[in-house]
Protein backbone atom coordinates (compact mmCIF):
# COMPACT_ATOMS: atom_id res chain seq x y z
CA UNK A 1 0.00 0.00 0.00
CA UNK A 2 2.95 2.40 0.59
CA UNK A 3 4.31 1.77 -2.79
CA UNK A 4 1.01 2.63 -4.28
CA UNK A 5 0.54 5.80 -1.82
CA UNK A 6 4.09 6.74 -3.31
CA UNK A 7 3.05 6.34 -6.77
CA UNK A 8 -0.12 8.24 -6.12
CA UNK A 9 1.52 11.18 -4.63
CA UNK A 10 4.31 11.24 -7.40
CA UNK A 11 1.83 10.94 -9.81
CA UNK A 12 -0.32 13.55 -8.51
CA UNK A 13 2.20 16.51 -7.66
CA UNK A 14 3.84 15.53 -11.13
CA UNK A 15 0.23 16.38 -13.14
CA UNK A 16 -0.05 19.26 -10.31
CA UNK A 17 3.12 20.68 -12.06
CA UNK A 18 1.82 20.38 -15.41
CA UNK A 19 -1.61 22.01 -14.89
CA UNK A 20 0.38 25.32 -12.58
CA UNK A 21 2.40 25.36 -16.38
CA UNK A 22 -0.46 25.20 -18.18
CA UNK A 23 -2.39 27.82 -15.83
CA UNK A 24 0.08 30.20 -15.92
CA UNK A 25 0.41 29.59 -19.71
CA UNK A 26 -3.00 30.55 -20.22
CA UNK A 27 -3.02 33.59 -17.86
CA UNK A 28 -0.54 34.87 -20.39
CA UNK A 29 -2.69 34.19 -23.13
CA UNK A 30 -5.40 36.37 -21.32
CA UNK A 31 -2.53 39.15 -20.68
CA UNK A 32 -1.66 38.66 -24.18
CA UNK A 33 2.08 38.34 -22.62
CA UNK A 34 2.95 35.31 -25.24
CA UNK A 35 1.21 34.50 -28.47
CA UNK A 36 -0.38 31.30 -29.49
CA UNK A 37 2.62 29.91 -30.86
CA UNK A 38 4.59 30.18 -27.72
CA UNK A 39 1.08 28.63 -26.23
CA UNK A 40 1.35 25.86 -28.21
CA UNK A 41 5.22 25.24 -27.65
CA UNK A 42 4.75 25.00 -23.73
CA UNK A 43 1.56 22.69 -24.38
CA UNK A 44 4.17 20.31 -26.55
CA UNK A 45 6.69 20.28 -23.76
CA UNK A 46 3.55 19.30 -21.48
CA UNK A 47 2.22 16.85 -23.35
CA UNK A 48 5.30 14.56 -23.82
CA UNK A 49 5.59 14.78 -19.87
CA UNK A 50 1.55 14.01 -19.15
CA UNK A 51 2.05 10.73 -21.90
CA UNK A 52 4.92 9.53 -19.56
CA UNK A 53 2.87 9.65 -16.92
CA UNK A 54 -0.11 7.95 -18.06
CA UNK A 55 2.16 5.19 -19.33
CA UNK A 56 3.72 5.02 -15.95
CA UNK A 57 0.18 5.19 -14.42
CA UNK A 58 -0.84 2.36 -16.03
CA UNK A 59 2.14 0.01 -15.87
CA UNK A 60 1.55 0.22 -12.10
CA UNK A 61 1.16 -3.24 -10.67
CA UNK A 62 -1.50 -2.79 -7.93
CA UNK A 63 -2.99 -5.06 -5.59
CA UNK A 64 -6.99 -5.75 -5.77
CA UNK A 65 -8.24 -3.42 -3.46
CA UNK A 66 -6.47 -0.70 -4.86
CA UNK A 67 -7.28 -1.37 -8.52
CA UNK A 68 -9.99 1.39 -8.16
CA UNK A 69 -8.14 3.66 -6.95
CA UNK A 70 -5.51 3.31 -9.86
CA UNK A 71 -8.08 3.31 -12.39
CA UNK A 72 -9.00 6.84 -10.79
CA UNK A 73 -5.53 7.94 -11.16
CA UNK A 74 -5.48 7.07 -14.76
CA UNK A 75 -8.62 8.13 -15.66
CA UNK A 76 -7.89 12.14 -13.83
CA UNK A 77 -3.96 11.76 -15.60
CA UNK A 78 -6.21 11.26 -18.84
CA UNK A 79 -8.40 13.97 -18.52
CA UNK A 80 -5.71 16.49 -17.67
CA UNK A 81 -4.12 14.76 -21.00
CA UNK A 82 -7.21 15.59 -22.81
CA UNK A 83 -7.69 19.02 -21.77
CA UNK A 84 -3.81 19.89 -22.82
CA UNK A 85 -4.51 18.02 -26.56
CA UNK A 86 -7.20 20.11 -27.15
CA UNK A 87 -5.53 23.60 -25.72
CA UNK A 88 -2.85 22.88 -28.21
CA UNK A 89 -5.68 22.03 -31.20
CA UNK A 90 -6.89 25.48 -30.24
CA UNK A 91 -3.34 27.22 -30.50
CA UNK A 92 -2.40 25.97 -33.51
CA UNK A 93 -6.20 26.86 -35.44
CA UNK A 94 -5.24 30.19 -33.50
CA UNK A 95 -8.58 29.94 -31.68
CA UNK A 96 -8.32 29.40 -28.32
CA UNK A 97 -11.46 29.36 -26.50
CA UNK A 98 -9.76 30.79 -22.98
CA UNK A 99 -12.86 30.39 -20.65
CA UNK A 100 -13.59 26.61 -21.84
CA UNK A 101 -9.88 25.86 -20.69
CA UNK A 102 -10.28 27.52 -17.73
CA UNK A 103 -13.30 25.86 -16.75
CA UNK A 104 -11.59 22.18 -17.69
CA UNK A 105 -8.71 23.22 -15.80
CA UNK A 106 -10.92 23.94 -12.65
CA UNK A 107 -12.91 20.61 -13.20
CA UNK A 108 -9.49 19.16 -13.34
CA UNK A 109 -8.23 20.44 -9.90
CA UNK A 110 -11.32 19.26 -8.32
CA UNK A 111 -11.44 16.10 -9.54
CA UNK A 112 -7.38 16.00 -8.39
CA UNK A 113 -9.01 17.26 -4.93
CA UNK A 114 -11.43 14.76 -4.79
CA UNK A 115 -8.94 12.31 -6.00
CA UNK A 116 -6.58 12.39 -2.99
CA UNK A 117 -9.70 12.87 -0.19
CA UNK A 118 -10.98 9.55 -1.64
CA UNK A 119 -7.42 7.96 -1.69
CA UNK A 120 -7.54 9.11 2.56
CA UNK A 121 -10.45 7.81 3.20
CA UNK A 122 -9.39 4.13 1.34
CA UNK A 123 -5.86 4.15 3.06
CA UNK A 124 -7.98 4.81 6.71
CA UNK A 125 -10.62 1.68 5.32
CA UNK A 126 -7.31 -0.63 4.84
CA UNK A 127 -5.56 -0.13 7.68
CA UNK A 128 -8.65 -0.74 9.88
CA UNK A 129 -9.40 -3.44 7.35
CA UNK A 130 -5.98 -4.97 8.09
CA UNK A 131 -6.50 -3.91 12.10
CA UNK A 132 -8.96 -6.62 12.49
CA UNK A 133 -7.58 -9.45 10.56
Amino acid sequence: MKEFEQELQDSLSKTNENLNVFNDALDNIYKRDITEEDFATILKQLIDKSSQLIAEAESYDTKPELFEAQQNLVLLLNKSHQLLLDAIEMANNQDIDKELLREDYLAIKEEQASLANQWKTLKEELSTDQGEK
